[in-house]
């Protein structure tokens, strides 16, 4: 009988494994997402670049950006002010975060269902990861154990995050030989160079801005796994004719079948989260532009700016590219991960 502790290497490989994956196929999408979401006007607003000239300059790495209109005209602008390359600025830190989150996400996620169970085994969905008794939880535990896991994971990975969002939001994402017009002098030229500059000028706590929207945000993640838990429930038992295997390991599930529940899992967590994932965008864009000694932006100062300049549709600015990237990417980190379960269940 496998023990939930010596398993959980297995998820953090699953978990990493499936969020390179989709990282890597969704990236160009996550950055339409980041910029849409900075832009601090309203969508009628359209700067000279978004028309065809040349962006703005200014000492704020997302005011130098060209105002977007859309998906589409966001897409076919970064083509061609920036280079195809363009489509992958923040490429680095978004493979390391997403490898690093959703590998300890799951792992940490498995860990504390662990704790639940009457009887050992863990694991989610449709894989076991050996001959164990699998003892499904509530939905509500199932809420819990997501949540601690997220919170921390949350905590651990914020600055990575921080640093993505820094390098999307600048011409080129400090890509070496970018060459794109119009950029700030104090570019960042990379991660190790983002690091450095927000190290001196904002020290230990910028690499913390958006931290709680970031937290208010693992609430999507938590319903998100409560409702795929509740899908493939179901799912396995309508494959099994509606008869309950009690005790039994669980039956596993197509990769169809998998990244269909992820997709609309993601669906269903998505519409209630999306304006703190606007607020967390906004918090974590560079300020070079303020007064000196200008009151950082708060959260709540945040939510009623937007409120006040954009209205409520301000919250949902990118929501489109959001929609496309997460239904997608959440259809293949599940199927990834549940097929990495499989290809090492036995080890």
């Amino acid at each position: 009988m496998a023990s939930p502790e010596r398993s959980l290497w297995k998820h953090l490989v699953g978990g990493c494994g499936a969020g390179v994956a989709t990282t890597v196929i969704l990236h160009p999408i996550e950055l339409v997402k980041v910029r849409l979401q900075a832009q601090d006007t309203k969508a009628g607003e359209v700067g000279p670049a978004a028309r065809g000239g040349k962006p703005s300059t200014s000492s704020s790495s997302s005011s130098a950006l060209p105002r977007y209109r859309g998906t589409q005209d966001a897409l076919r602008s970064i083509v061609r002010v920036e280079g195809w390359r363009g489509l992958y600025a923040g490429l680095a830190p978004s493979v390391l975060g997403s490898g690093v989150a959703w590998g300890l996400y799951f792992m940490a996620y498995n860990a504390f269902k662990g704790q639940f169970r009457s009887e050992p085994g863990v694991g989610i969905g449709s894989s076991s990861s050996g001959p164990v008794r699998h003892v499904p939880l509530s939905p509500l535990q199932n809420l819990v154990c997501a949540a601690e896991a997220g919170t921390m994971v949350t905590l651990m990975t914020n600055p990575i995050w921080v640093l993505k969002t820094r390098l999307q939001l600048q011409l080129g994402g400090g890509m070496k030989g970018s060459g794109a017009a119009g950029v700030a002098a104090d570019r960042y030229a990379g991660m190790t160079s983002a690091v450095r500059s927000i190290w001196r000028k904002e020290g230990f706590a910028g690499f913390y801005r958006g931290v709680w929207p970031s937290l208010l945000l693992v609430m999507q993640g938590s319903v998100q796994l409560m409702a795929y838990e509740a899908l493939t429930a179901a799912s396995r038992d309508l494959a099994a004719g509606g008869e309950a295997a009690n005790g039994q390991a669980p039956l596993e599930l197509s990769t169809l079948q998998v990244g269909a529940i992820g997709a609309c899992s993601k669906l269903f967590a998505t519409f209630f989260t999306y304006p703190m994932q606007v607020v967390r965008t906004r918090l974590q864009k560079r300020q070079d532009g303020g007064a000196a000694g200008a009151p950082r932006p708060t959260t709540a100062g945040t939510m009623r700016g937007i409120l006040r300049k954009e209205g409520f549709a301000g919250f949902y600015k990118g929501m489109v590219p959001n929609l496309m990237r997460t239904m997608p990417q959440s259809a293949i980190t599940f199927a990834v991960y549940e097929k990495i379960l499989r290809l090492v269940a036995d080890l």
